[in-house]
């Protein structure tokens, strides 16, 4: 397990923290060599980009997103189980997460390491 903090020399968007932070992460382990990569994610709008299941509406938010894809080429993704769940007490359609921090999983394929 590695543990890391970045800093960034600008001001920027909570959003734009997480992207770069996901970015950075993902920069770091793709020329390792691990197989598994497991990314701790607080940011529902992002985990709801990079799932699919949300459009990016700026153009901001669009190279973040081509940018975050094109940086999980070298990992093979794999839903171990819904990042956030339905409760059955809820009938509203609100969700909840499973974890303090939504969980992304990138399983890296030893043919694709360049």
């Amino acid at each position: 397990m590695y543990s890391y903090a970045i800093r960034l020399k600008f001001k920027a968007s909570n959003y734009a923290m997480d992207c770069e932070a996901l970015l950075a992460g993902l920069a770091a382990f793709a020329n390792q060599g691990m197989k598994d990569l497991h990314v701790f994610i607080d940011s529902l709008t992002l985990v709801a980009q990079v799932e699919g299941n949300h459009t990016p509406t700026t153009e901001h938010e669009r190279r973040y997103k081509k940018e975050i894809m094109d940086a999980t080429i070298p990992f093979h993704r794999y839903p171990n189980k819904p990042s956030v769940e339905e409760t059955s007490s809820n009938k509203k359609g609100k969700t909840t997460s499973n974890a303090p921090g939504t969980k992304l999983n990138f399983n890296r394929e030893a043919s694709g390491c360049n």
